[in-house]
């Protein structure tokens, strides 16, 4: 008897343990899952993804705390509709009021909640086809953008065309040459070059200083600005960071 009544209490054992790791597999992917749509929709995005690391997952939440995090998001929209090929972050040590973050999950709009990380390290990457559809919406003398290794140039056009006639090189002035940078926490374009663009056409020039606005990043990370070909990539860094999550009124 005692042989078989120790036997009901490791069937008991191993099915209690099995139902927890079933309710922690289930309750971290629920979180990925909801976080990634409100993120989705909070940007405006095509895709968006969320990693809150792996099982045992419930015992760190419940707590407010988690080793690691990391969100990859696709197309999203800044104000002004300027399109970003991808938003990338990942975090460590996250710290945070779970109560909050599960509100979070169900609705971006809920009580907004900080929450305190280590090393956080995000990519803001925006593409040479959407910054020129773009800055061609917000200032239409725009004919082309090309984005290389030495900067953003930008020819205008040099009188307006029939709707939906592409311009040749003879219709195009020469280039104005604008450099991507960080300042105030917002990714701004700086005219470096416009001496070649007729007078008439530089206060133009001047606005594409104006047009991006996309969120500000968060203080406390050090930032810095890389060219490619036909891109250009912000990246932030740092050691220690409180970011404030949500749409909602203060908690």
């Amino acid at each position: 008897m005692r042989v078989r009544g120790f036997r009901w209490i490791v069937v008991g054992v191993i099915l209690a343990i099995g139902l927890y790791l079933a309710l922690d597999v289930v309750a971290l992917q629920y979180l990925e899952s909801r976080g990634a749509t409100e993120l989705a929709r909070a940007m405006t995005a095509e895709e968006a993804k969320v990693d809150l690391g792996s099982i045992p997952f419930l015992p760190g939440f419940i707590g407010g705390r988690i080793s690691r995090a990391e969100v990859d998001v696709r197309g999203a929209s800044g104000a002004g509709g300027l399109r970003v090929q991808n938003v990338k972050a990942r975090m460590t040590d996250l710290r945070f009021n779970w109560r909050d973050l599960l509100a979070l999950s169900r609705s971006i709009f809920s009580t907004r909640t900080t929450v305190r990380m280590k090393d956080p390290l995000g990519m803001v990457e925006i593409g040479q086809d959407d910054l020129g559809e773009f800055l061609k919406r917000h200032v239409p003398m725009v004919g082309s953008v090309l984005i290389d290794s030495s900067g953003i140039e930008v020819k205008f056009l040099k009188e307006r065309l029939p709707a939906g006639e592409e311009p040749t090189q003879e219709d195009l002035t020469e280039a104005a040459r604008l450099l991507p940078r960080v300042a105030d926490g917002r990714i701004v374009l700086t005219l470096v070059g416009v001496s070649q663009i007729p007078p008439e056409l530089r206060p133009r020039a001047n606005r594409l200083e104006q047009v991006i606005s996309l969120p500000r990043i968060p203080e406390g990370l050090r930032t810095d600005v890389r060219l490619g070909d036909r891109v250009f990539v912000v990246e932030a860094n740092g050691t220690e960071v409180e970011l404030t999550i949500g749409e909602g009124s203060e908690g």
